[in-house]
């Protein structure tokens, strides 16, 4: 066997590597060079010379990245937030664990969700009675006492 015949199974086992090492990182910038060693280990195993190898795998490579690199950019593009906290205000919801800024304590179930929570007039407010949300503060809602009447 020629030298360039017996190289094909390390091109093979590169290409395998990286495509392992695909599978952990974000995107599919790696997958160009994946199909770069799979094609020059194919020409390897028919007898090609080393410099047909190599300038197989940099044209294929080369040709893939950047089709990659779009496709990348499209299916990891930035996406608006899942939880939008402004809808929160005004929402009304029963307090769970009493409102006290002073024991810094207080949580309240807005739409099936507990949130802490603090007192707009810093007045303490009990457990079970209703309140609504007047602003959010990061992961906090400010909220104050509702009557409710019958």
């Amino acid at each position: 066997m020629t030298p360039a015949v017996e190289i094909w199974w390390i091109w093979i086992a590169a290409g395998g590597l990286l495509a392992a090492i695909e599978v952990f990182v974000p995107g599919i910038f790696i997958l160009p060079f994946v199909a770069g060693t799979i094609a020059a280990g194919l020409l390897a195993y028919t007898g090609a010379g080393t410099a047909v190898q190599w300038t197989v795998f940099a044209v294929v490579s080369g040709v893939l990245l950047p089709i990659c690199l779009v496709i990348t950019k499209k299916i990891t593009k930035k996406r608006p937030p899942v939880h939008d906290a402004g809808r929160m205000i005004g929402m009304r919801g029963p307090v769970t664990i009493a409102v006290d800024n002073r024991k810094n304590a207080g949580h309240v179930r807005l739409g099936g969700e507990l949130w802490r929570a603090e007192s707009e007039s810093g007045a303490r407010i009990h457990i079970g009675s209703v309140v609504e949300v007047v602003a959010v503060e990061g992961i906090r809602v400010l909220v104050r006492a509702v009557n409710e009447g019958p």
